[in-house]
């Protein structure tokens, strides 16, 4: 799914895999200075969300480098716990290896948000 704000393109979420559990890992590609505007992440975030639910998915996970402060801080706003630390799982750009960090979210949770709301 492509997300543009206004008639600029900032970035994508895709579905890598999805089992026959009804699960779905997706990742996601902004540039760096985008990071800066939450809100516009937050937004795309949820409306993907939004989006594999409707299509049966039971459970979504996400992975993301554990250097990605502001990605883990989006998923757990998103809903997402943190439910595995991989050491060293990640090869970074440069070569060198890093932590890895997965969150799942399960449909019933988020459909518990918003009772609570």
């Amino acid at each position: 799914m492509a997300f543009w704000l206004g008639n600029k393109f900032i970035g994508v979420m895709f579905m890598d895999e999805e089992s026959d559990d009804h699960t779905a890992i997706f990742h996601t590609i902004f540039p760096r200075e985008l990071s800066a505007r939450r809100y516009t992440l937050m937004s795309c975030l949820n409306a993907y969300i939004q989006l594999l639910f409707s299509r049966g998915h039971q459970k979504l996970v996400a992975e993301c480098p554990e250097q990605y402060r502001i990605l883990h801080t989006l998923l757990t706003r998103a809903g997402f716990v943190k439910e595995g630390h991989h050491r060293l799982e990640c090869v970074n750009e440069d070569g060198s290896r890093s932590d890895m960090l997965h969150f799942g979210l399960l449909k019933e949770d988020l459909d518990g948000q918003k009772e609570t709301t």
